[in-house]
């Protein structure tokens, strides 16, 4: 295979790691937005959740429709749906019409994640495979270093609506180079079956992730807010303790 293959990869990282910027953009903007809103804790939980409850109901139908229609048509269409959510949360005029963005987010993300990391076994076989994925695996990492490190700071000085709108602009960028430069190989498709679904390895699998996911996003999601409010860390250096956990990791 040629090096072909590793501007594929790249290109797939980078749609992945724009996903997860828009995700992780909301943590170190979480007091701002209470803040802006007058929001209890119990709302601004809502910023996280919205955003990650239409994989509950999408991820698996996603699949499907990536097998269907093609694994570059649909992280198109998800990413563009990445776009525009975080388009409409850096404009929301209120808290309900920013969690309708962090829902469109959330959906486009869904059909993202269902669609774009395939592409990387189209490209990839044998031993190469697994290095693959592992730099793969680096978009969450890096996206949430990225997002407490430079959208805390940007929402310090100009308010956390220009931190959601520097996510847009990079979103938009790569949702371009990613139509323009992406190629997917023709591979047979199997009919829509639910047999792998069947599966108890699978199951085990998405049990192993989610459980670290929930993990995850629970620290990232209130650590900031937990060192600024309870030990009075001042707000960038509470961005980079909270980012520790992805930068350690």
């Amino acid at each position: 295979m040629s090096n072909k293959r590793w501007y594929m990869l790249a290109l797939v990282i980078l749609v992945s790691t724009s996903f997860m910027f828009s995700v992780q953009a909301a943590p170190p903007l979480i007091p701002a937005i209470i803040n802006d809103f007058s929001l209890s804790y119990t709302a601004a939980a809502g910023i996280m959740l919205f955003v990650a409850l239409p994989a509950v109901f999408l991820s698996i139908p996603g699949g499907f429709l990536a097998d269907k229609y093609g694994n570059k048509k649909l992280s198109i269409i998800g990413l563009g749906l990445v776009c525009l959510g975080t388009f409409f949360t850096a404009i929301a005029p209120s808290f309900p019409l920013l969690q309708g963005g962090r829902i469109i987010v959330g959906i486009g993300g869904a059909l993202l994640r269902s669609a774009a990391p395939p592409l990387i076994f189209q490209w990839f076989r044998g031993k190469e495979l697994g290095l693959a994925m592992g730099i793969w695996a680096l978009n969450l990492p890096l996206a949430t270093i990225l997002s407490f490190n430079l959208l805390g700071r940007v929402e310090l000085a100009y308010g956390w609506r220009a931190s959601f709108w520097i996510v847009t602009v990079v979103t938009a960028a790569i949702l371009i180079l990613f139509t323009i430069f992406v190629e997917e190989k023709k591979v047979h498709r199997a009919a829509f079956s639910l047999t792998a679904l069947r599966k108890s390895p699978i199951w085990v699998l998405a049990f192993i992730w989610g459980t670290f996911s929930m993990t995850t996003f629970s620290l990232t999601t209130w650590g900031k807010t937990l060192f600024m409010e309870f030990k009075g860390i001042p707000p960038v250096q509470a961005d980079f303790l909270a980012s520790l956990l992805m930068l350690l990791g």
